[in-house]
């Protein structure tokens, strides 16, 4: 019978018994129980339970039945040769023993042993070899509490393992007609500019050009350069103009004179502006000469009025 699917590990404590070899001639309905020997093949153990195999390996004492527990003063029956029943379990990716696989009997699934060839195996499982708790790529419990020393191991065909594709990335292309001039036939010339004048596509399938030509016979798609982005100036803002007349007197051709008090002298705006003009001194008499505004005079402090004291009643 298959072993039972997806079974956890049973927690037992039942100690492994020799009850006779065979086991059956001293068990009730002769057949053996659990964790009891010696017996010699599947048959002979009651019930789902399998024979445990040990075989010749048993003298190193790594050889231990599955699900049972080897007792006190139990060590000549531990390095014996004796086959004692077990309950087989199924772990998926952890390996365990479930019994003598074979394709006439029941065959091992994924990390279970013990096979003797590719076809004692499920599906496309192979047969792997082992000499002791080797690793089994692709399982894992490697010398666990159901892995059988020396037994052979079904698992994956590491040749069968596809490994993920890595995504390669093309070289870029680069998209540039050929320059210089080359011959063809017996004409040399620049071919890519006299395919670009007229009859594009005509010329481009004609001359054999679409290799050497790739702009321009519309081989790629050119990517603009990226724009420039020229930063938004700064607009600084002007220190403010100090809108104060020349105070001193200067030259202007042979008379030396304060000249924006002379060009004030015309009181009228318009013979202002005149003399202004005139003489060239509207920046340097820019109040006088209504070039800006005059800057705001500081407050005149006020002296408040003296309060007269009232004199005293004469008694």
């Amino acid at each position: 019978p298959a072993p039972v699917a997806s079974t956890p590990a049973p927690t037992s404590s039942i100690e492994v018994q020799f009850v006779g070899n065979p086991c059956t001639s001293n068990s009730p309905g002769g057949e053996c129980a659990i964790c009891t020997g010696d017996c010699d093949k599947d048959s002979d153990c009651a019930g789902d339970l399998r024979c445990a195999q040990r075989g010749g390996n048993a003298s190193t004492g790594n050889v231990h039945v599955p699900g049972c527990v080897w007792g006190p003063d139990s060590d000549s029956l531990r390095l014996s040769d004796d086959d004692f029943c077990f309950m087989p379990i199924s772990q998926p990716g952890v390996i365990n023993y479930v019994g003598e696989c074979s394709s006439t009997s029941y065959l091992c699934g994924l990390c279970e042993s013990d096979c003797d060839s590719d076809s004692d195996c499920e599906g496309d499982l192979i047969c792997v070899r082992r000499d002791g708790f080797e690793a089994v790529e692709g399982c894992t419990g490697e010398g666990g509490p159901r892995d059988l020393y020396s037994d052979d191991v079904c698992a994956p065909d590491p040749a069968s393992i596809t490994p993920a594709p890595v995504a390669s990335t093309p070289a870029p292309v680069v998209c540039a007609d050929k320059r210089e001039a080359w011959t063809i036939g017996d004409i040399s010339r620049s071919w890519c500019t006299w395919a670009a004048k007229t009859s594009t596509a005509s010329r481009c399938k004609n001359r054999d050009l679409y290799a050497d030509c790739p702009v321009t016979c519309g081989r790629c798609i050119l990517t603009p350069a990226p724009v420039q982005t020229t930063p938004t100036p700064t607009v600084s803002t002007p220190a403010p103009t100090v809108c104060v007349d020349r105070e001193e007197s200067w030259k202007i051709g042979s008379r030396t004179r304060n000249w924006c008090a002379w060009a004030r002298k015309g009181v009228e705006p318009d013979i202002i502006a005149s003399k202004c003009t005139q003489k060239g001194i509207n920046s340097d008499c820019p109040v006088t000469c209504f070039e800006c505004i005059p800057s705001t005079p500081a407050p005149v402090a006020s002296t408040p009025a003296p309060v007269a004291s009232t004199p005293a009643p004469v008694a």
